[in-house]
């Protein structure tokens, strides 16, 4: 996944990088009346802790909405399953927020 930090607003990401990470985390893990949704959510020091994991590793990956490689974040799938075995089942990942 493009890592894709900028410091813009979530409204002036293009459609095409709206699943990329920054506006992902703003989306998903900031209410919608945060005045948080439109500032750069995933710092370096986001990125170091996701990949201190050991479940994510930095790439450089060529997408086709960016005209050149870009920093990335690319799941360790060992790792993930190893993470995964005996949590108990996830029912609602990314909850909706009301």
């Amino acid at each position: 996944m493009a890592v894709n930090q900028r410091a813009q607003s979530l409204d002036k990401f293009p459609q095409d990088q709206w699943d990329t990470l920054d506006p992902f985390v703003r989306r998903h893990f900031l209410l919608p009346s945060s005045p948080y949704r439109n500032t750069m959510q995933v710092t370096t020091e986001v990125v170091d802790a996701l990949v201190d994991t050991g479940m994510f590793k930095r790439i450089k990956k060529k997408y086709p909405y960016f005209y050149r490689p870009v920093n990335a974040l690319e799941v360790v799938v060992p790792e993930l399953l190893k993470y995964l075995e005996g949590q108990d089942p996830v029912r609602d990942p990314i909850p909706l927020f009301t």
